[in-house]
């Protein structure tokens, strides 16, 4: 027996969601061959089976949740039985290849049944024969296919239609005016400014997202109990912004590697917390900072934010 656990689908991924068994129990399964889909918060995969053999059990039900290494299923091996045939078949039996075509048919269907739901639609959008499919050479794991085989495959395909189409387009010249040349709007200092402020940000500081839905009723009511006293006392309108700008620095604190920039010694990481807000004026748009916002209580982030 052969226990499968919840893989680790990423550096920080701690958990995973059973989206859809593609195997029962019982069901013949080989190496590689698609087993289960599993959804965590920054990926949907397709997750292959470690082994050949048979899936005696599931472990975990679709939609439950559970933590990486925990036990999902049971694979019984079936290497063991293996040997045991051919001594049930008689020789001549053993020594006849004839099943040699069969391996090319388990391949096509086994490469089917590997596909991952998004190699499937593309397959289905483009309209791939079997015939195609076993032309295309899997990059993936025990040459699986990707969605990238797929798509550099259909670029190939199309390129004569796409070079008619050129000559098609290089004959109507001749009924056709020229196309204008446009025109060049000069930069202005501040696009040139936002311009190579943008490309410095690219460079130094690797991009991600990730999105959370938060609960902010506690911070709605907070607000309202509290702008009137804050408007009398400060003089400023307490708005959402500086509230977010604080959770914000909370966040920067409790995971300081996310307050640090690239440099080719190494991965800087800031004594202070600076929080850039964006603001929109004429012709552009501007990302003032406020200075170590980690040293600023919610009305002083208001004032700061109000002065921009």
């Amino acid at each position: 027996m052969a226990s499968v656990k919840m893989p680790q689908l990423g550096e920080s991924i701690t958990e995973g969601t059973i989206s859809k068994w593609l195997k029962q129990p019982g069901d013949q399964v080989k190496k590689y061959e698609g087993l289960v889909e599993i959804i965590t918060d920054k990926v949907n995969a397709e997750v292959p089976a470690p082994l050949s053999g048979v899936l005696k059990e599931i472990k975990v039900k679709e939609g439950a949740t559970v933590t990486v290494g925990t036990e999902i299923a049971v694979i019984e091996e079936t290497a063991a039985a293996t040997p045991s045939a051919p001594k049930s078949q008689p020789a001549p039996q053993a020594a006849t290849p004839i099943a040699a075509p069969a391996p090319a048919e388990e391949s096509a269907t086994e490469g089917r049944t590997r596909l991952s739901p998004a190699v499937r639609a593309l397959i289905e959008e483009h309209r791939l024969t079997d015939t195609e499919l076993a032309r295309i050479e899997g990059s993936g794991i025990g040459g699986r296919i990707s969605k990238k085989d797929i798509e550099d495959y259909v670029a190939k395909r199309t390129q004569p239609a796409a070079a008619n189409g050129e000559q098609r387009q290089q004959a109507a010249p001749t009924t056709a005016p020229a196309p204008s040349p446009g025109s060049t709007v000069p930069l202005s200092p501040m696009r040139r400014a936002i311009a190579s402020n943008m490309l410095k940000s690219k460079q130094t500081i690797p991009h991600a997202w990730t999105v959370t839905e938060v609960d902010m009723t506690n911070v709605v009511r907070f607000r309202q109990k509290a702008k009137d006293g804050f408007k009398q006392r400060e003089g400023i309108d307490l708005t959402y912004v500086p509230i977010i700008v604080k959770a914000v620095v909370e966040g920067l604190k409790a995971v300081p590697i996310l307050n640090a920039s690239w440099s080719d010694q190494g991965v800087v990481l800031h004594k202070d917390i600076n929080v850039g807000v964006a603001v929109s004026v004429d012709d552009g748009l501007i990302v003032p900072v406020i200075h170590q916002a980690d040293r600023m209580s919610i009305a002083g982030l208001a004032k700061a934010t109000d002065d921009l």
